[in-house]
């Protein structure tokens, strides 16, 4: 479904951007907020399988969750 809607905007893009430049600064926002989920994933959905990863990516992997940790722990 991403991938459709996503070649829809594409395949629209002139009409998207002239319709988006007709809507209020507070209706752009709301409307441009609304589609990005459908073209970014989310990384919660996003999933992959350790397996495949070499050990420096691995490690590459647990230092960003470990600083990410910190962060957030500290904030």
């Amino acid at each position: 479904m991403r991938e459709f809607l996503f070649e829809l905007l594409n395949e629209n893009r002139e009409k998207l951007i002239y319709m988006m430049g007709e809507l209020t600064p507070r209706q752009f926002v709301d409307t441009y907020l609304r589609l990005i989920p459908f073209i970014i994933s989310q990384r919660h959905l996003q999933t992959f399988d350790i397996k495949e990863l070499d050990t420096e990516q691995v490690n590459e992997l647990i230092k960003d969750i470990v600083e990410n940790n910190e962060t957030e722990t500290s904030s």
